[in-house]
């Protein structure tokens, strides 16, 4: 009886222990603390996130920030443009908008989308060991490009706006009210973050090292001193 026993409580625990292991199983479909920023195409894929704000990475937002969101503040807003429908653009075209029109939210939303993405993106891959040291400042490069390109188009359309970089992710303060920074902090601070990817951002991406292909579309020295000098000439 009590080798019967014995057996019983061997077969429980083997039955608990498989429980167990089908309540835990090891996910591969999403990115986590754990098991994100490991490889290369951990980080290609962070940087790739930070592309894809520029026109909107899922459905329903497919027309967000440079695809068409901010096509409507910087031309149908003034002389260059001129929209003959209602609405939200309508109000921009006449200038006759407010602090609710839907196109002024939508832009502002998709910029700072955009800098939220590259901050994670700087944040995580920075201690990143399992990449070369050319692909990190590489990938942190594009990062900051992008990042630089939002807060200029931010100022040229709103003036002082909320500076937020990867140093607020260290020590986040969620309820915080953190004021605007004034146009000249965030000009002097894109001009350093455009500064330090001077010599890393290459001229084009042909036969590169770090992407497999002819990557067109990213970021390179040429437009890196485009944003340059459109922040100087806004200074002077």
């Amino acid at each position: 009886m009590k080798k019967y026993t014995i057996l019983f409580l061997l077969l429980v625990a083997g039955v608990q222990f498989s429980c167990n292991e089908d309540l835990d199983p090891t996910v591969y479909s999403n990115l986590t603390n754990t098991n994100g920023y490991q490889t290369k195409s951990d980080a290609i894929a962070s940087i790739n996130s930070i592309y894809g704000r520029l026109k909107g990475p899922a459905v329903g937002d497919n027309f967000s920030y440079w695809a068409t969101r901010h096509f409507a503040l910087t031309d149908i807003a003034t002389d260059l443009g001129h929209c003959q429908y209602g609405g939200d653009p309508g109000q921009l075209s006449l200038g006759t908008w407010s602090s609710t029109n839907g196109l002024l939210a939508e832009d502002w939303n998709a910029m700072y989308k955009l800098i939220a993405n590259a901050n994670n993106a700087i944040f995580n891959i920075t201690p990143m060991s399992g990449i070369t040291a050319a692909e990190k400042a590489q990938f942190i490069a594009e990062a900051k490009f992008l990042r630089a390109s939002a807060y200029m188009d931010l100022t040229d359309s709103w003036g002082p706006v909320i500076l937020i970089t990867e140093a607020n992710l260290g020590s986040p303060g969620y309820l915080d009210q953190t004021p605007p920074s004034s146009v000249e902090e965030i000009d002097a601070f894109l001009v350093k973050e455009l500064t330090e990817v001077a010599n890393v951002l290459p001229v084009n991406y042909k036969s590169n090292a770090i992407y497999s292909t002819n990557d067109v579309g990213r970021a390179t020295k040429g437009a890196r001193t485009y944003f340059t000098s459109k922040t100087l000439y806004a200074q002077s």
